[in-house]
């Protein structure tokens, strides 16, 4: 993240900063932050995004978070929520804006309003 804020690496993405303990290197099949003594611990687990240039009011984040209950990794998976908002003034027409997901897979999603 301070290579970014200094403009150093990929200019125009963020990243939103972790509230909770680094996510690897973790025991397997341990719930919570249980490290492995032989590594220390670190934050390589990012998501960053970035809006279309003069765009930027149009996505914002909504929540950050990891699941620390996962233990079928060395890694805590971390997750975010992000709104796109149709209303948002958009420095390029509408009509050629295009969202495409693709290879997408969810199990016991929550809704939230």
């Amino acid at each position: 993240l301070k290579e970014m804020d200094q403009g150093k690496t990929l200019q125009g993405f963020q990243a939103a900063a972790p509230s909770w303990a680094p996510t690897y290197k973790v025991v397997k099949k341990k719930a919570g932050f249980v490290y492995d003594k032989k590594r220390a611990p670190a934050y390589c687990d990012r998501i960053l995004w970035r809006s279309l240039p003069g765009s930027a009011s149009a996505l914002q984040l909504r929540s950050f978070e990891t699941s620390p209950e996962v233990v079928t990794s060395d890694h805590k998976p971390v997750r975010a929520s992000l709104l796109l908002s149709p209303e948002a003034e958009l420095a390029i027409p509408a009509s050629t804006l295009q969202l495409v997901l693709s290879g997408l897979s969810a199990q016991n999603l929550r809704s939230e309003e």
